[in-house]
Parts: structure tokens; sequence; C-alpha cells
């Protein structure tokens, strides 16, 4: 029978428990034999969908949403106190360390949205801390850290948490491409041509701006020049933080971002602006950060029982898988994770081959050759609790791919 290994370090870490937003509070956990009971308390004035996550690494990276769960998690969950009982040995071989945390996510699931033209917006702009995948995106405040960034983060504007209150967070390109996705299930980050068609719609970019402003000038400044929010996009002027790090143009003007490139080290937006009633097409550097606003995705005629299964070779594919910061910090979870076998002079590789789903997570992991003392089933051990891939793509789309690697035992080759 398989064993919960230093199962009981997860009592130590009960004050890292994490949460999403503000409608989670009071969550701990117990273990009781092979099964987790998460207990939280649900503030909301509509019923949640809710979804429970799990990190090995103090979390750095989540899995989820765990999916051998009962309980209060699912759809229609109301404010009260409420438990969730996640079976370990359902889902993963083994759960050890002394770094796991859990998060439980709310959301309210009826976004808000306007129909404008053939597209539906939402109203509001983003306001999320993890991706879709639920791994976290960093907060960074201090400017120093914005210069050479390369990677997904956000900000308040002044690093104020009452303006995220009203405008919603800064986010610099890097977390609008991730693959882990940053929009809402059902949603995605306009395109360039997305945003283009908009403003089309909206008689074209000298008078499109006009129409796509809130009213008044308690948020934007004077004079807010022909503002008449007649598509009802409602855009706020939350000005943005540039890439040496410093904010600017609050009240003034607003800008979201697309996800279209522009050359190598920009990416395409759209502005709006106090004095004026246009609206703006810009390029500007990845590491800015803006405000971000989502359309819903269009409804694919091709039903879900015509979905591509086959298993593709990674030689086949455009967009090849990938692990969450690389292959270098896969190999570091494997050190991490992988218990060598106290044998003197030990020392050799195990290969092994798994499927990259769609979703991200391993199956069908086998080896193909080990080293002996159980190596090849400590491999198989550690992959069964790694984090999810970022999947590969044809044609834009998801698919399964096969892919190969060796796991270096004793000493790095």
């Amino acid at each position: 029978m398989v064993k919960i290994y230093n199962f009981f370090f997860l009592f130590l870490c009960l004050l890292g428990i994490t949460s999403h937003a503000q409608k989670v509070s009071n969550v701990t956990f117990r273990q009781e034999q092979s099964t987790i009971i998460v207990s939280y308390d649900l503030e909301t004035k509509t019923p949640c969908e809710i979804s429970l996550f799990v990190s090995t690494d103090d979390g750095n990276t989540w899995q989820g949403p765990l999916k051998k769960v009962t309980g209060d998690a699912g759809n229609k969950i109301a404010t009260g106190n409420h438990s969730i009982i996640w079976n370990v040995l359902e889902e993963f071989e083994e759960l050890r360390g002394d770094k796991i945390k859990f998060q439980v996510k709310a959301d309210v699931g009826n976004i808000e949205t306007i129909v404008i033209g053939t597209q539906e917006w939402t109203v509001k702009n983003l306001d999320v801390s993890t991706y879709r995948n639920g791994d976290i995106i960093p907060e960074l405040k201090d400017p120093k850290e914005w210069v050479n960034l390369k990677t997904g983060a956000w900000c308040y504007y002044n690093n104020d948490p009452k303006n995220g209150e009203i405008y919603g967070k800064l986010y610099n390109w890097y977390a609008v491409n991730d693959p882990r996705g940053l929009a809402p299930k059902g949603f995605h980050i306009p395109s360039d041509n997305e945003w283009s068609a908009l403003i089309t719609f909206l008689g074209g970019e000298d008078v499109a701006g006009g129409k796509m402003k809130s009213t008044g000038t308690s948020l934007w400044s004077s004079p807010n020049t022909n503002a008449t929010n007649d598509s009802g996009f409602s855009g706020l002027p939350a000005g943005y933080r540039g890439f040496n790090g410093e904010f600017y143009n609050f009240s003034s003007y607003g800008y979201w971002w697309s996800s279209s490139i522009c050359g190598t080290i920009n990416a395409w937006g759209r502005g709006l602006f106090c004095n004026n009633g246009s609206a703006g097409r810009y390029n500007n550097y990845k590491n800015d950060s803006f405000t971000v606003r989502c359309l819903r995705d269009q409804v694919r005629a091709q039903e879900d029982d015509n979905e591509d299964t086959s298993i593709y070779k990674e030689a086949d594919i455009e967009v090849k898988p990938d692990f969450p910061g690389g292959l270098e910090k896969f190999y570091k979870f494997i050190s991490k994770n992988f218990q060598i076998p106290e044998e003197d002079g030990l020392k050799g590789k195990v290969f092994v081959t798994f499927v990259i789903e769609t979703d991200g997570s391993l199956s069908d992991i086998k080896v193909l050759r080990d080293i002996g003392y159980d190596t090849g089933k400590e491999a198989i051990r550690v992959l069964k609790t790694c984090p999810r891939w970022i999947p590969g793509e044809v044609n834009g789309k998801k698919v399964r791919v096969l892919y190969s690697l060796p796991i270096s035992i004793g000493s790095r080759e």
C-alpha cells in the first residue's frame, strides 16, 4: 500500500495557507488517515464556484483544481462555514515535504460584460493575482525590479491597494502572454485586431475614445473631452507603470494591453485620454504595466467529441511543451524530491517517457531504463507529483505530446 510520507509536516504549515481574494477566510486543514479536510469561511452575495489547489513548493507553483474532492467544492456554494475533503491517494501517489500549502479559490462565475457590436467585453479591468491554473503572479513594488523584468508581474498604481479597488491591477505584458492564462475561463486577452474591430465599430480612432470613456470628472481629469460612454465600455484613467518602475498619467490617461507583439521588445496597446475623444494605438515596452480588459471566447462549432486526442511527437509540433520556468527549474524539482538510494558509488541515468496532456498534467509515465535499486519506481513517484507543464500547441490548439528525457542519479552530467 502506498503511504503518504512525511505527511505530518503539513501541520507545520498552517500559517502559510493561502486563499483567493477576500471572499474566503479562516482557512485551516487537518489530516484524517489518507484524506485532508480543508475548512474555510465564505462570504459572498451570490453563490460561488469553489476550487481547491495544492502547492508542494511553498506557494511558488500550484496544482489543481484538485479533482478527487467531496464536500463544499464545486458550483453554487453560498455564504457560511464549509469543508472540503480531499482523498490524497486517489490523486497523488504520495504527498511529502514541509512546504505544502492549500489555496481555496472562489469564483462568482458571473463576470459583468457588455456586448459591443459582435464582441462581448468585460466591463471592469482585470483584478486577479493568479494565473488560470492557480499559479501565483508576483506583486512587485520595488522599481528596480521592473527594469530588466522578463516574467509576469503586477502592481497597483503607486503600490496603493485602494487604487486597485477602482482601477484593477497593472500587469506587464509577460503576464498577459503567459501560457498559464491571465484571463478567466471562457475569456481571453484581446488581440490588436480585436481592438481594431472595436474601434472601427465605434466610428474610428478619432471618435471612438469618447464613446469608451466613463463620464464626468470625479475620476477623469478635466475636461474629459467628448466622454459619453455610449458603448458601455466604461474606460477609466488608471495611468501606467513604466519599464523604469515609475508611475505616470494617473487620472489623465487609460491604457490597455493587447495580446499582440510588435517587434522583439514591444507589444501593442490602446489608450484613452482626458483632453480628447480619440482612441490611440501604441506599441509599448513589454515590461511597462497597463490595465487589462478581456473578451469572451467565441463559441466553437466543433464539439468536444471532435477534439484532437492524438499524441504528437515533440519534433512535429509548432509550440513545444515546457515546464514553468524552463527545464532547469524542472530538474531542480526532480533533484529536490528524488530520494536517491543509499548505495555507495551509485551513479547513472533513468530514462523516462510521459505524455503531457492538454491541461499540462502528466500521464502514461514509463521507465525505459533505470540503474536498479528501485530508481525507476522513484522516478515515476516524483513525476506523478510534478506541477503542471505548459502544453504544446498545433495550429493554435493545445495538443497531447509525448516527451522523453533522462534523470541523472548521483553526480550531474
